[in-house]
């Protein structure tokens, strides 16, 4: 995580640590009095850090806190605890009203509890909740103006709020590229928005309605031959008399990059230099990727009465979810196999050929199954087989030990029990799927915001 303050103070955070930078990244200096157990999950300053010295930062799960600091991070306490709101998890993303100084002004996002705000300079928050509170959201901020948010999510999706967020707009479509992180967004002070994600970084000049690719001269991927995945992106000038507009970029494995011109080119902050171009690979990577659902949304129903049909399996589930599952379609009885996680589970489909990734309290992931016999079977280079924890192995262990998508094994965890084959009934839908292991386990995933749920 990264945040520049307007007198280019640096501040940077990676798990339990925070760090502060008076000279563009050249030295750090670590900050103590972090509360204990605190595990960052979102930074930001003041935009008038020059004069109040304000620093918020927010936990990830369990602590999910907010602490907040006065004196450029000196000094910590703590201000709103997630604990408070049911079901949620981490506080992702933090983002400053431009006018903070004069409204106090800063907002938050809460994975399963929505969009926060504080009016008071961060010290009281309160929950703004919305349909959108489900979103898997990564990365927030605030329009230049003040009057308009943007979120961006998991899966893609970057949303667009005109009324403080009670109601999104997805701009998803307007980016180019096919994305699964966005993890970072950036206004800089010409009004230019950033959006950082799994493969590179994007500008945009027209309050994200258009966008253009701006990763020239950022490290790229060995496998994918893409920019590298972006953690997070910070702007801000340089101390006068250069006063220099400056784009800050974490990168997920190749350090820290600047740019000094809106992301048309970029340099290592320690070497000064662009990164050596890294040829693609001749053949298409069989890395996993997450497979989204190309199938378009169809008219859903407002009641099971809409439908044409019940369904052959589980019509008492699908009758109060109808409006979130659509419609009806065909029903299987095939293998699957399960593999139990200290954090979700993971599913293989026999017919189709896809892994779902179930994180606990957290949206689902489906993945094409890429492993094959010509491959071994334990397929983390990184990891040595092991019966306890047992290390997954096949189509499991690429997915959970991807570089790629780091996020997979952070969620799940180890696994605890090795993975176990069974014939299962599943129920396909408009916009998702139910289907029941040989346990009695059931298990419901909508596919418009990869929500699940698990009844016994």
């Amino acid at each position: 995580h990264l945040a520049v303050a307007n007198d280019g103070t640096l501040f940077a955070a990676l798990g339990v640590a925070i760090e502060r930078s008076r000279d563009s990244g050249q030295t750090w200096q670590y900050q103590t009095g972090i509360p204990a157990g605190f595990e960052v999950a979102s930074l930001a300053v003041s935009p008038s850090f020059d004069s109040d010295s304000i620093v918020v930062a927010g936990g990830d799960d369990p602590s999910k806190q907010i602490i907040r600091s006065s004196d450029g991070g000196d000094t910590w306490r703590v201000v709103f605890d997630g604990a408070s709101v049911e079901e949620a998890s981490e506080m992702s993303a933090i983002a400053f009203s431009p006018h903070f100084a004069r409204d106090a002004a800063l907002y938050a996002w809460l994975q399963y509890g929505g969009l926060l705000m504080s009016t008071d300079g961060g010290l009281n928050w309160s929950v703004r909740a919305s349909e959108q509170s489900d979103y898997f959201g990564q990365s927030l901020v605030v329009s230049p103006t003040g009057d308009r948010l943007y979120l961006g999510a998991l899966y893609g999706h970057l949303l667009a709020s005109a009324d403080l967020g009670q109601t999104w707009v997805d701009l998803r479509d307007n980016v180019p590229d096919e994305r699964v992180w966005s993890t970072a967004l950036t206004f800089d002070s010409e009004g230019a928005l950033y959006l950082g994600t799994d493969v590179g970084v994007y500008r945009s000049l027209d309050q994200g309605q258009t966008w253009t690719r701006a990763s020239v001269g950022l490290p790229l991927d060995a496998d994918e031959g893409t920019p590298q995945a972006v953690r997070a992106l910070a702007a801000g000038r340089r101390p006068p008399p250069d006063g220099r507009l400056l784009l800050y970029a974490a990168l997920h494995q190749g350090g820290v990059y600047v740019s000094d011109d809106q992301g048309l080119s970029w340099r290592n902050t320690l070497t000064g230099e662009p990164a050596s171009p890294t040829q693609a690979p001749a053949a298409p990577a069989t890395t996993p990727t997450p497979v989204a659902d190309s199938t378009p949304t169809p008219q859903l129903p407002e009641s099971p009465s809409d439908c044409p049909a019940s369904p052959d399996h589980f019509a008492g589930l699908w009758a109060d979810r109808a409006p979130q599952l659509g419609c009806p379609g065909t029903s299987h009885t095939l293998p699957m196999v399960e593999q139990v996680f200290e954090g979700g589970w993971m599913f293989w489909r026999s017919d189709i050929g896809f892994i779902y990734v179930l994180p606990s309290k957290q949206p689902y992931a489906r993945f094409e199954d890429t492993w094959d016999d010509s491959q071994p079977i334990y397929s983390c280079p990184d990891s040595f087989p092991a019966e306890t924890p047992p290390t997954p192995k096949r189509g499991f262990g690429k997915v959970w030990c991807a570089p790629s998508q780091p996020l997979v094994g952070k969620l799940l965890g180890n696994a605890i029990t090795e993975e176990r084959p069974f014939d299962a009934t599943l129920q396909e839908f408009d916009t998702g799927l139910i289907f029941q292991t040989d346990q009695g386990m059931t298990y419901i995933l909508e596919s418009q915001l990869n929500t699940w749920e698990r009844e016994e």
